[in-house]
């Protein structure tokens, strides 16, 4: 809990006995248990909170009280802040990084991953990449499923609204049509069976690591038009949030249009490179030291 005695007695102890430079926070509750903790403290490290997603601030005193530095993984989560009333000069965007070693297209694999899997081979195949929970667009994947049916789709991940998004696929009669994988390792091997990414999540996102991987492979995206995703993926065919119809439009357009498909794979494949994970951990690096 936010004021848990013993939690921030604990923390406290830690802090003190290993002496870090930095602590790192990324929630509400040990923001404030580590920001407590070291309040009075005579050697205090310094305080980073991080913010991975877009929901609103509903409290920014933590924000405001504790953290020397406050840092966000897109510029659109830095302006919801300072919205806030959280001083700018406090808050720098360091966007999420990819692994472009191995996360990159490899067609030579597409018919082998698709037999691996058990997917029609001929059939045009999209996926979702994603923690399967509500705000992932969950009924609306399976409204798309409903109004493309030229495509096979293809769900890899697991969570809380798996079995909800099982139930509105069997309602809806697309069972027959989507394949849900569960969680999938290594997660590259689904994204080179794939023809097109599909994410359309209504709320919440910061930058969907999902999303920069389909870029890197080469996996032309149909994305919801948010502010931060539209960061990570201004190349990706962006759909209004819960627009089931223009959604199934664009997976009918890729399907149909081969040129159009190659445009945005390539375009997506050319911006994506800025979120090189080498270069993206070296600019996190340089971020600490200046702190300390």
């Amino acid at each position: 809990g936010t004021f848990d005695a013993a939690s921030i007695l604990k923390v406290r102890t830690l802090i003190r006995d290993r002496c870090p430079y930095i602590v790192v926070t990324h929630s509400s509750i040990d923001s404030w248990v580590v920001g407590l903790a070291t309040r009075f403290m005579n050697r205090r490290p310094k305080l980073v909170r991080a913010r991975h997603l877009s929901t609103p601030v509903k409290n920014p005193l933590s924000y405001r009280w504790f953290p020397d530095a406050i840092s966000t993984t897109s510029e659109a989560i830095r302006r919801g802040l300072i919205d806030r009333g959280i001083s700018a000069s406090k808050i720098r965007a360091l966007p999420t990084g990819v692994d472009l070693s191995r996360f990159r297209p490899n067609l030579a694999v597409k018919t082998e991953m698709r037999k691996k899997y058990g997917f029609p081979e001929k059939d045009f195949l999209v996926g979702g990449v994603f923690v399967i929970r509500s705000w992932k667009g969950i009924q609306d994947f399976v409204k798309i499923v409903l109004e493309a049916p030229n495509g096979f789709f293809v769900v890899a991940g697991d969570g809380p609204s798996r079995e909800t998004m099982v139930r509105a696929a069997e309602t809806l009669g697309v069972q027959q049509r989507i394949n849900f994988l569960g969680h999938v390792e290594p997660i590259e091997e689904i994204f080179w069976a794939l023809d097109a990414f599909l994410f359309p999540s209504t709320a919440n996102e910061g930058v969907p690591q999902a999303l920069l991987q389909a870029q890197a492979c080469g996996v032309p995206s149909v994305t919801s038009d948010l502010a931060s995703i539209r960061e990570a993926a201004p190349h990706a065919v962006l759909c209004a949030p819960g627009d089931v119809k223009s959604f199934s439009q664009s997976i009918q357009k890729l399907i149909s249009d081969r040129n159009f498909s190659k445009k945005v794979s390539d375009e997506s494949l050319a911006w994506v490179k800025r979120f090189d994970q080498t270069e993206v951990l070296k600019g996190i690096d340089r971020y600490y030291r200046d702190l300390i």
